[in-house]
């Protein structure tokens, strides 16, 4: 599957890690180089050998560590200097190595804290032995960062003082951190490889957070032209023993059905084929269990309706937005916490004059930017008037005299996020613990937000 790995930064490679038979840094010079130059390269590609002339390919997959990380520890795309390659002499299906080389950014990440030429260095004995471990002879092998953590511990001043006699001193080559692994062994001795043996808290507990994201675009009289929820059910364990928990999922369990489904690998699949029920031996801490993609049909499956106005003359023009929220009756807590707006006016608009019911509306000379933005309700009337009651944006536009008047098809984007909520009226019905005697703590918190909602206009 993957012939070889390479950690770069710049230009330089830091680290190069080969499991079949060793590939030359020559013939990635050129397009090592072009990384830094180029940001165009798709994340596949392909680049000819020695042997070219008889159709002989190298494929070249990369991802691009990123810089900053977020409170949770997940990568937050922001453009990182070091790149991880990686480098296959066979024809290999793409979105498996791309998710390997994501995976193995990811564990990076958890270990380090971030990934940048400085760590790589500092970390040159970890890095490698967890190279080591992840693939065997091109293939995964050990990508479980618990069963990780317990191989290879992750790194403390002692560990980065014993690296660094074990890479200056030969003599000390045999007292690396490797020896500090044979402290606790219970990952390892477990049947369940996810989860170690012997755990014990004072506080049982397990928390479920159900999270989806709309995208959609919708045509000029609302209609539906396309739409898509892409959910996340993330989990959090701290429970004693060796536990199976039983979790029955509420609502539409159609959506599950539809093929568009990910589980994690602790989850029983016969039960889950069966009746749609999760069973399942959980991990210890925090993990996503399941990921789910939906296909919306009509735009009555959305928590509101927009209709936006738009009229633009030789000297003047008029706009008026209304924003109607859905989401009453579903849920006495359930509300819209924060609503955004944002829409491109034409470039012979020189001026704006207007009012909405409620919130901030600005507009942005340079950019020609209408954005209105309506916060959070503070009290408990407002929440409730806030998600029965439509809001409305009126104004009139200064147009320039000497600039003829512009036609396009304008798209105005629209931001939000409802608590105790779900599009596709997914929840959990009841969560059973099994196999131990004790009766955990539970708790859900479920929401909805926009991806990439926007309207033509």
């Amino acid at each position: 599957m993957i012939s070889s790995l390479f950690l770069i930064s710049q230009t330089k490679v830091l680290i190069e890690k080969h499991y079949r038979k060793p590939i030359a840094r020559t013939l990635l010079s050129d397009f090592i180089t072009s990384l830094t130059t180029d940001e165009d390269i798709p994340p596949v590609t392909s680049i000819p050998t020695s042997n070219a002339d008889n159709g002989e390919e190298l494929y070249v997959f990369w991802v691009k560590a990123p810089t900053k990380v977020s409170r949770n520890g997940t990568a937050d795309n922001g453009g990182g200097n070091v790149v991880l390659l990686g480098v296959s002499t066979e024809d290999t299906p793409p979105a498996s190595v791309l998710h390997f080389l994501h995976r193995t950014i990811d564990l990076f990440i958890e270990y380090f804290g971030a990934l940048n030429e400085t760590i790589v260095k500092d970390n040159f004995v970890i890095i490698y032995e967890l190279l080591e471990e992840l693939l065997d002879y091109g293939t995964p092998y050990i990508t479980s960062h618990h069963l990780l953590r317990t191989l290879i511990p992750p790194p403390s001043l002692l560990s980065t003082l014993t690296n660094s006699l074990a890479i200056n001193l030969p003599s000390a080559s045999n007292s690396s951190s490797f020896s500090s692994t044979s402290s606790d062994f219970s990952l390892t001795n477990s049947l369940v490889p996810w989860r170690p043996t012997g755990l014990k808290y004072a506080q049982n507990e397990v928390f479920f957070d159900i999270t989806e994201t709309l995208d959609c675009i919708l045509d000029r009289r609302g209609g539906l032209v396309f739409g898509e929820v892409k959910g996340e059910m993330m989990g959090r364990t701290k429970l004693s023993g060796m536990p199976e928990l039983v979790v029955r999922m509420s609502g539409r369990r159609d959506v599950l059905e539809n093929g568009g489904v990910g589980l994690h690998p602790c989850v029983r699949i016969s039960r889950f084929e069966k009746d749609g029920t999760l069973s399942f031996i959980p991990p210890d801490g925090a993990f996503t269990l399941l990921t789910y993609v939906s296909t919306l049909s009509s735009q009555q499956q959305l928590p509101f309706a927009l209709h936006p106005q738009l009229i633009l003359k030789k000297s003047h023009g008029t706009i008026k937005i209304t924003f109607s929220p859905r989401v009453s009756g579903v849920n006495s807590k359930t509300q819209i916490e924060k609503l955004a707006m944002s829409l491109t006016l034409p470039g012979n608009v020189i001026g704006f004059r207007g009012d909405a019911t409620c919130g901030k509306v600005e507009f942005d000379q340079i950019s020609k930017e209408l954005r209105w933005t309506v916060n959070r309700p503070t009290t408990s009337q407002q929440a409730n008037e806030y998600s029965h009651t439509p809001v409305t944006l009126t104004g009139t536009l200064s147009m320039s005299p000497t600039d003829p008047p512009q036609k396009a098809t304008l798209t105005l984007f629209l931001d939000f996020k409802i608590a105790h909520y779900t599009f596709t009226g997914l929840g959990i019905r009841d969560v059973q613990v099994l196999q131990e005697g004790y009766s955990p703590y539970k708790g859900l918190r479920i929401s909805g937000r926009a991806g990439r909602v926007q309207m033509r206009v």
